[in-house]
């Protein structure tokens, strides 16, 4: 009887029961596109951050070939390690030397055969205007050697982004083979996220010794102190995009609860009409929480969906993929349902409790 009795009140009086709907779509609507875009957006800061400091420590040696990189790369707590001078200008482009390990780090395709090289993004369109050079062969070096262009990749730190010199990456291997670098004056060493590096630090010291027969003079020439760093900021960020997600999430439950308490308080002459039928106050209670819960939980679904597609369609313009987030959806779906209940059950308490005359008196 309660369901139907509240279905009956929506029905006769759809124009304010759409305009309560339309005003809880709004507010579900802008926080699932607001926490969609700011998730996205935060993945993208952070990954920008990341690409400027990872975990990781330089050090500095004589005479480091790409055995002592593999040497290091075996340690279990060592992501990858790489050499910033396996660089080499060749004429046509300048090429970067890693390893497997490096290369996967990277995202880059770690199993690059003899002879095979990337291009940069950037450098590709260059070279050969807006198509694929996949699998096309290209010809370095002052020797004019053939190599095979394996694919191409998106350059992912903002700093080497910016330079505008045509640039490629080949195994260490290859680089070896085509200009004859094997010795290194430096090798950067990355260790996974919840790894110490500067405690680490001495550990690979002690085991490019111990490869050398204790000969070689070997020092840190950066630790991980930027890292920590832009690990601060990025924890900044998370506190500073949770604030904006729950001031959000407030204005909308505001709206929604504004629009049920003024819906109930509205209805008072109705309450003082079933009252003098003989309708009780537990009746006339749950009557209004169903219709404040049907409306908000109806809202809160349609503003979902339009929220997702909005945030799609915006995240396009603004170029920041949006990230949906399960537990987002289901909280903003549960608030929207408490927040007609929550506020919707004093007014209709105070109506419910209200003299019978003095209700019909309110029409």
């Amino acid at each position: 009887m309660c369901f139907w009795m509240a279905w009956k009140m929506i029905w006769e009086n759809k124009k304010r029961s759409l305009f309560s709907l339309a005003g809880v779509f709004m507010g579900i609507s802008s926080i699932i596109m607001i926490f969609s875009l700011a998730e996205g957006g935060k993945e993208l800061i952070k990954s920008d951050l990341s690409s400027l400091a990872e975990n990781r420590i330089m050090i500095g040696g004589e005479n480091l070939s790409v055995r002592d990189g593999k040497i290091i790369e075996d340690i279990p707590f060592v992501k990858y390690a790489f050499f910033p001078d396996a660089k080499r200008d060749i004429g046509e482009l300048i090429l970067t030397g890693y390893s497997k390990k490096s290369l996967l780090a990277m995202g880059y395709p770690s199993n690059l055969k003899n002879r095979e090289i990337l291009l940069e993004e950037n450098t590709s369109k260059k070279l050969y205007g807006g198509a694929d050079p996949s699998g096309k062969d290209i010809e370095l070096g002052d020797r004019k050697e053939k190599y095979i262009i394996r694919g191409v990749y998106k350059e992912k730190n903002p700093l080497e982004s910016a330079n505008d010199n045509e640039t490629g990456i080949t195994s260490l291997i290859s680089l070896e083979r085509m200009t004859g670098l094997n010795r290194f004056s430096k090798v950067v060493v990355s260790f996974y996220e919840e790894e110490d590096g500067e405690k680490l630090a001495p550990l690979i010291i002690d085991r490019l010794k111990k490869a050398h027969g204790g000969r070689g003079n070997y020092i840190i020439m950066e630790n991980s102190g930027k890292y920590k760093k832009v690990e601060k900021i990025k924890n900044t960020l998370n506190i500073f995009l949770a604030a904006i997600g729950l001031v959000a999430l407030i204005m909308g439950g505001l709206g929604i609860s504004n629009l049920m308490a003024a819906m109930v308080r509205e209805r008072t002459p109705h309450i003082g009409i079933l009252r003098a039928m003989g309708a009780g106050k537990n009746f006339i209670m749950t009557t209004f929480l169903i219709e404040a819960a049907s409306i908000s939980v109806t809202g809160g679904i349609i503003g979902i969906m339009a929220g997702i597609t909005g945030s799609k369609v915006i995240g396009k313009l603004i170029e920041v993929p949006p990230i949906f987030m399960g537990r987002h959806i289901v909280m903003t779906l549960v608030v929207s349902g408490l927040l007609g209940v929550a506020f919707g059950i004093l007014p209709a308490k105070k109506a419910a409790d209200m003299d019978t005359v003095e209700a019909l008196r309110a029409s």
